[in-house]
This record gives C-alpha cells, structure tokens and sequence, in this order.
C-alpha cells in the first residue's frame, strides 16, 4: 500500500513544472537594505531568542 501511494505521487508530480513563469505578476519578496546592519541585527536575534 505505502508503495502504491509512493508511486502515484511520484506520477503526479513527474510532469510538475516548478520553473515555469508565474501566470500573474508576481512581488518582491524582500527590500535591500544596509546589508551590514542588517545582518548583525538578525545575528544578534538568532542568539538571543536561541533559534
């Protein structure tokens, strides 16, 4: 059963086209910023909040 479940998934996503251009417009997902600050600010919550 596992198996047969396996192999109809993989069949269904064997055509899956995950590179294709979107349909609609699409946005930006993050603005650039001052890089350098930027990252010692996500650094410094990384180690406080332990994630």
């Amino acid at each position: 059963m596992f198996y047969i479940s396996i192999s109809w998934i993989h069949q269904e996503y064997q055509n899956y086209r995950r590179y294709d251009e979107p349909n609609q417009s699409s946005i930006k997902a993050s603005t650039s910023m001052d890089e350098g600050v930027d990252f010692v600010h996500r650094m410094m919550f990384f180690y406080e909040k332990g994630e």
